[in-house]
């Protein structure tokens, strides 16, 4: 094993243990802070390598398990599900005790009359998503040996948004909404509502029942609950926060809140008794102590090496905070017909099986032949796995993304432009402008599509296969990765198989070429992993379709090659009014206007492009640089045939960025001070000028980079 593998293994032990004493799902903004932590600690540090302070570490973490298994804080028994009925006779009506069922059906009616409901023809209408149990599955408790859908420590929530019930993107809800009759969920559009922007309109209810340990607590509540009394349940409404006091004799009753109909809401707090408080703050304290002493046994850090990713990280924490808050923590419903709540309707399926035992249920992936987007499920069931009902798991990818950015600007560019190039990615507009700019992989990545994943791992693959030096690399081990890399984002994005294939392509004939036989077999074995769509397709489908179906799919299939020949005839006999040629026409013009969707800007792209086959063709470039643009080109041939969407060509963008700032210090400025001779000097000696001069320097010395950063800038 080479020596960066076997540091990269020790990192993730390390991060196994850190796992282990949090406990999971991660799902509290407590703990993830902790992973975060020990995350960037983990990688920013030199791990140690001495038995003695594993043994160390690893009895802590024992410690730590031992407290959680016998004397962690007491837990609530929650039930949860959506409230959808339609007909007498369903699992909610049979489940539910009569008097609960009554209320609520009652208020469902009233809000919902028969007379208004979609038809049940209509595939997207929500009478074909009725439950069929009365408490639906949480991501949460795939690990807590619930008796209905989680345990939890505690209550406290405003709206549905933040009580993250998994339940409201589950595969079965996947409707559109109309007025008048149920909808999924609306958007505050003033904009500063960040905290407040998504509001669940999917009825549902809850269900808690306490333990002894509870007595004396209180439960405070904005809206309807009804509380077990004896043989009946007592129905109270706030329309402010008020409170009730739980008993010894509530100890194992059902207490039911729910919010059904339009305006309908519902908060509600627990302010636990001391005995509580004092477990939980014991589970919390042996959970730092254990990430930390975990951290001091292993790992040898100095606090200067995270400032680089902080300052790359904090901008970005900012901009997703802006563009959808939830991300960070809740669990909005995703809109209706979208990937995001496709895919996520998947995972929980793919999750259930898994809980199960179900190996080749969770492998199947819901389809027996992939449609789109083969690997984005597995993903997603991955992190509702490790992050419970949450996107933190997407969230901690994209926070990563701008360090990957960055590691690639400095493969290319050098310190310096790197650090421009990324703060102008991250922290400013101009990506929206020319290159994308992370704004837009906030935004997508918030709704639960595969593209600002598939692209981080491109990126991320590039920067593997990129070698450190200006020629191809030589280690087998840095390309084994890279192609693995590069699998899984094709596997994610099939889209992105032109990229990859040039890459590949181009490095392993540079491999073969040059006798490098372990590197071209290190290049083919990672990328092996490409043949998990076929063998799935032909194992669950019996289709031997090596990626996915939805190639001439008439949603994406915009102008077909045939599109193309008849033009040449229709140009041909001078046919300027040609439907084709308007297809072909509308089609590029679309494409070109870029991240912007600002036709005004097609020049800047066509000169983008014309940059990326400049620097493909001119030997002066380090053919690593070449390659890249050459990939970017390849990526570009599927946006002639198909849907010219931005959040397809993320990875298009923002290379020919990339390839555009190097270009730009390699020829454009040289070309640029013989056209205007002095601008340097003049820009520099501005008021304007000295402020960035200064403003950058700070932030130069702030992330570390020593004098020699200048030279290699």
């Amino acid at each position: 094993m080479s020596t960066g593998a076997h540091r990269t293994l020790l990192r993730l032990a390390v991060l196994v243990l850190v796992l282990a004493v949090l406990g999971l799902p991660v799902n509290d903004l407590y703990r993830y802070s902790l992973f975060a932590l020990a995350t960037l600690v983990v990688f920013t540090a030199t791990i140690s390598t001495r038995s003695a302070r594993w043994l160390g570490a690893a009895a802590l973490t024992l410690a730590v398990l031992a407290q959680h298994l016998f004397f962690a804080a007491p837990r609530i028994e929650e039930g949860h599900n959506v409230f959808l009925i339609d007909r007498p006779g369903g699992a909610l009506e049979q489940g539910l005790p009569p008097d609960v069922f009554r209320v609520m059906a009652e208020r469902f009616n009233a809000a919902h009359p028969p007379q208004r409901r979609c038809d049940l023809a209509d595939p997207l209408c929500w009478r074909n998503g009725i439950s069929r149990r009365v408490f639906a599955f949480a991501a949460d408790g795939a690990f807590d040996g619930h008796a209905y859908s989680r345990r939890v420590s505690g209550i406290d929530f405003q709206s549905a948004i933040w009580l993250r019930l998994g339940v409201l993107n589950d595969l079965s809800l996947n409707f559109v909404g109309k007025d008048g009759d149920v909808e999924r969920v609306r958007r505050d559009k003033r904009s500063l509502a960040i905290f407040a922007r998504w509001q669940n309109k999917l009825p549902f209810f809850l269900m808690y029942r306490f333990s002894p340990a509870f007595a004396g607590s209180e439960l405070c509540w904005r809206g309807s609950v009804l509380w077990e009394a004896g043989d009946r349940f007592e129905l109270i409404e706030h329309r402010d926060r008020a409170c009730r006091t739980v008993r010894a004799d509530d100890s194992g009753r059902r207490i039911f809140a729910f919010a059904i109909g339009p305006d309908a809401d519902l908060a509600m707090t627990l302010n636990a008794n001391g005995t509580v408080k004092a477990w939980r703050a014991l589970d919390a304290a042996t959970a730092t102590i254990g990430v930390l002493g975990i951290l001091m046994l292993l790992a040898r850090w100095r606090p200067a090496r995270l400032r680089l990713p902080l300052l790359l990280m904090t901008p970005a924490l900012i901009v997703i905070v802006i563009v959808d808050a939830t991300f960070i923590g809740g669990y909005r419903p995703l809109d209706g017909g979208d990937d995001g709540l496709i895919f996520s309707g998947f995972a929980r399926q793919m999750l259930e099986h898994l809980m199960r035992g179900d190996i080749m249920g969770a492998l199947r992936g819901v389809e027996p032949v992939f449609f789109f987007t083969p690997g984005f499920r597995y993903f997603r069931m991955a992190e509702y796995l490790v992050f419970g009902d949450s996107f933190l798991g997407y969230l901690t990818l994209m926070l990563v993304a701008p360090l990957v950015v960055f590691a690639l600007g400095r493969r290319f560019l050098g310190d310096n432009w790197a650090l421009v190039f990324t703060l102008g990615f991250v922290a400013t507009p101009a990506g929206v402008l020319f290159g994308t700019s992370y704004i837009h992989y906030a935004v997508w990545s918030a709704r639960g599509f595969a593209d600002p994943l598939a692209a981080t791992l491109f990126l991320t693959s590039l920067l593997l296969l990129a070698g450190r030096g200006p020629a191809f690399g030589t280690r087998a081990a840095p390309a084994f990765w890279g192609a693995l890399t590069m699998a899984l984002a094709v596997i994610v994005r099939p889209n992105l198989a032109p990229g990859s294939a040039m890459l590949l392509g181009g490095i392993g004939l540079a491999a073969l070429s040059q006798g490098q036989v372990k590197r071209l077999a290190a290049l083919c074995l990672g990328f092996s992993a490409i043949f998990f769509t076929l063998w799935h397709n032909w194992h669950f489908g019996g289709k031997l379709i090596p990626l996915s179906d939805n190639v001439q799919a008439q949603n994406i299939y915009m102008v077909p090659p045939s599109v193309y020949w008849h033009l040449i005839g229709d140009l041909a006999r001078l046919n300027f009014t040609s439907e084709n040629l308007a297809r072909v026409r509308d089609q590029f013009a679309v494409w070109l206007s870029g991240p912007s969707e600002l036709r005004i800007l097609i020049p800047v792209h066509v000169a983008g492009l014309a940059l990326l086959v400049r620097v493909a063709l001119a030997s002066r470039f380090e053919p690593m640089l070449r390659l890249t643009a050459l990939a970017a080109l390849a990526l570009t041939s599927l946006a002639f045939v198909y849907l010219p969407a931005l959040r397809y060509h993320l990875v298009i963008w923002l290379l020919t960025a990339l390839v555009t700032a190097a270009w730009l210090r390699a020829e454009g400025l040289a070309w640029i001070d013989r056209v205007w001779p002095g601008w340097r000097t003049r820009v520099a000696q501005s008021a304007f000028g000295v402020m960035l001069l200064r403003g950058f320097e700070a932030l130069r010395r702030f992330a570390g980079f020593d004098s020699r950063a200048v030279s290699r800038g």
